[in-house]
């Protein structure tokens, strides 16, 4: 279903790059060594049958955490 599709990618990726791109600032500002926490999934390193949208998901977070 679409709608379900929209969802994850709403809230697995769109909403954490939203909060990413919020306070990210607002930490370099008061320290200049931070830290990011973001909680992924193992699924992302093994792509599964009717999972794979999921996968990617938590694979954008891996990547988005790692290039910041």
């Amino acid at each position: 279903d679409a709608s379900k599709i929209q969802s994850m990618l709403d809230t697995n990726m769109y909403h954490v790059a939203a909060f990413v791109r919020q306070f990210l600032p607002q930490l370099k500002i008061r320290s200049k060594s931070f830290g990011l926490i973001t909680v992924s999934s193992t699924i992302q390193f093994t792509p599964t049958p009717y999972n794979t949208t999921y996968s990617a998901t938590k694979a954008f977070v891996r990547y988005l955490t790692e290039g910041i």
